[in-house]
């Protein structure tokens, strides 16, 4: 653990690759991780995601066979945004990013072939991670920073969960709560200790995918055209 934490501090795609090796030892083997661009069944598409957290049983090959890896949006768990040092620029990309994905069109419960007796599917969680905020000091600007840009939007379009490692702060959502809320990891006269936020992080993360719905049924025929699987006898 310390040591995926003291190389952390790299820049770009070195961090991405780090939070995404990680993920994929630390999850259960029902998850696998990648990025790319999420789809819809309509055509459309989010920004470009650092970390994808994806179902690979229901996870159709052949989208992974271009250049840009496509994920649909219907066998996504969650998407994670990574930040080397967040600033309000940033801040205001990953929420925008996160949002790209909120307002795909994900498959109702009542179109699947089958019935099934298991919650309806939701949007995939929208996840912040980043190393610190060399920018912005104090924990009230990070805050009032934030709210800036969720105010604009709806709660089910907002991050689920955040975390500014070397700030030892940590950001989610409360039941029926419709703003997200900001917690430290520590005491007024403590230090911040980073393995004890990376944990709590990690805790929050298994939860929430644990609670997270995705589509179990059969995807493929609705990002095809119909006529694709018109049959003429002969």
């Amino acid at each position: 653990m310390n040591d995926v934490i003291s190389q952390m501090g790299e820049k770009g795609r070195a961090n991405e690759n780090i939070i995404r090796n990680f993920l994929i030892k630390f999850l259960p083997k029902k998850y696998d991780v990648g990025s790319g661009i999420l789809i819809d069944r309509k055509g459309k598409s989010s920004n470009q995601c650092d970390v994808v957290i994806y179902d690979k049983e229901y996870h159709p090959d052949f989208f992974g066979q271009r250049s840009s890896i496509l994920f649909p949006v219907d066998v996504v768990y969650a998407t994670i945004e990574v930040k080397t040092t967040l600033d309000q620029k940033e801040i205001k990309l990953a929420i925008g990013n996160i949002f790209s994905v909120k307002t795909l069109d994900i498959i109702p419960k009542n179109i699947p072939i089958t019935g099934s007796s298991e919650q309806s599917p939701t949007h995939p969680l929208g996840m912040i991670f980043a190393y610190d905020s060399k920018k912005i000091k104090k924990i009230e600007t990070i805050k009032t920073n934030f709210e800036k840009y969720l105010s604009r939007i709806t709660r089910n379009q907002q991050p689920d969960l955040g975390i500014i490692l070397q700030k030892g702060l940590l950001m989610y959502h409360k039941p029926k709560k419709s703003q997200l809320k900001f917690f430290r990891t520590y005491k007024n006269n403590e230090n911040v200790n980073s393995t004890r936020t990376f944990l709590h992080f990690l805790t929050l993360l298994y939860d929430k995918l644990r609670e997270k719905q995705i589509q179990k049924e059969p995807i493929l025929s609705h990002y095809l055209e119909k006529e694709f699987f018109n049959d003429y006898e002969i």
